[in-house]
């Protein structure tokens, strides 16, 4: 039985750590002697298996942010050499560079995963040599999209697999049967620049001008700074009773399945777990064309809906057109958008390609 070990940074928050929890129990149940290895332990973090061990360098994000970085790399060694995984997959650039120096001369496998646009990683260019060197260095690459091992040499790309992300079981059981005509929009991410909620409430605003009818309730949390900044813009825009700010969630397949239609305004993406559950719910969806991943599940017009990154317009245009579906077009449009993810996120596929890498 081979031991496999994911690393994160967290189990808090992200798609990323939401594909830990999902992987590490699949991996469970196909016999694996799984664990998994974070930074430091956090509140709210997703559900793992109690069978499945967590270790961590530090019991909590201040005690690690303060440990130096020579004893964070004895930490990690020890760790490692504990654990002694046969394989290591592992999650965001922090982690990955970390990991990379703890399983220095070992015969641990490694296998790095991207989970964002690989141009618009944001590092430092320190960090970013680094974090190429941890690709160059591993026995395979696991992609989420084609799209993304353009931005890697030829060498790495011969070493790379695409696995979509998977989907949680209960999106699949659970999905959207009634349909109205769309006036509940909800947009839902970490909030940051990178999902661009303004070009979501600028284009709400134009919409609303037309059909004030409707309304947007944007989920998440994240950068106290930049929610200040969208609830500085709603009221701006005189938007105080068609958009507002909803804060975390630990309820999303039932707001997902009681709203009318889902919107991502991101500027870039990896494959967007928010969209592949808004599809597999069987929503009306609306998404700019960022890389990476949207292109992957939405074909234009057929099951949703593509606009440019950054165009106001086009987006308020969109959201107009699927506020005036009938109830059977836009039901006919979620149920294509379900099959799409379904096709594309298929578990069985996922899961025989995923352990195809890890058996080598």
């Amino acid at each position: 039985m081979k031991k496999v070990l994911l690393t994160i940074t967290s189990l808090y928050g992200g798609g990323a750590e939401r594909v830990v929890s999902i992987w590490s129990k699949q991996l469970k149940e196909q016999g694996y002697d799984v664990s998994i290895l974070v930074c430091a332990r956090q509140n709210n973090e997703y559900e793992i298996l109690d069978a499945i061990p967590i270790y961590s360098i530090a019991p909590n994000q201040d005690a690690f942010s303060n440990m130096p970085f020579l004893k964070r790399f004895k930490v990690f060694r020890k760790t490692i050499k504990t654990i002694a995984p046969d394989v290591v997959i592992n999650f965001l650039p922090k982690m990955q560079i970390y990991m990379m120096f703890a399983t220095m001369f070992t015969k641990t496998r490694k296998i790095e995963t991207i989970r964002v646009s690989p141009w618009n990683i944001g590092l430092g260019r320190f960090e970013q040599l680094l974090w190429n060197m941890c690709y160059n260095r591993a026995n395979a690459v696991v992609l989420q999209t084609k799209q993304q091992g353009e931005f890697y040499s030829k060498k790495v790309q011969k070493r790379s697999v695409v696995v979509s992300n998977p989907i949680s079981e209960q999106y699949k059981i659970n999905y959207k049967t009634e349909y109205n005509q769309a006036k509940k929009f909800i947009a839902m991410g970490r909030v940051c620049e990178q999902k661009n909620f303004e070009l979501a409430i600028r284009a709400f605003k134009l919409a609303v001008e037309k059909n004030k009818q409707l309304c947007l309730e944007i989920y998440g949390a994240g950068e106290p700074s930049y929610e200040n900044k969208l609830n500085e813009l709603i009221i701006q825009q005189g938007l105080e009773n068609n958009v507002r700010l909803m804060g975390r969630t630990n309820d999303v397949l039932n707001i997902l399945k009681n709203a009318d239609s889902f919107i991502m305004s991101s500027d870039f993406e990896g494959l967007p777990n928010a969209l592949i559950e808004s599809m597999c719910i069987g929503l009306p969806c609306i998404s700019t064309d960022c890389r990476t991943g949207p292109r992957d599940l939405i074909d234009n017009g057929e099951n949703g809906f593509l606009v440019p990154v950054g165009d106001v317009d086009a987006l308020s245009k969109a959201i107009l057109e699927v506020a005036q579906l009938s109830e059977e077009q836009a039901k006919e449009l979620g149920q294509k958008a379900r099959q799409k993810v379904l096709d594309v996120c298929s578990e069985e596929k996922s899961l025989n390609t995923l352990i195809k890498v890890i058996e080598g």
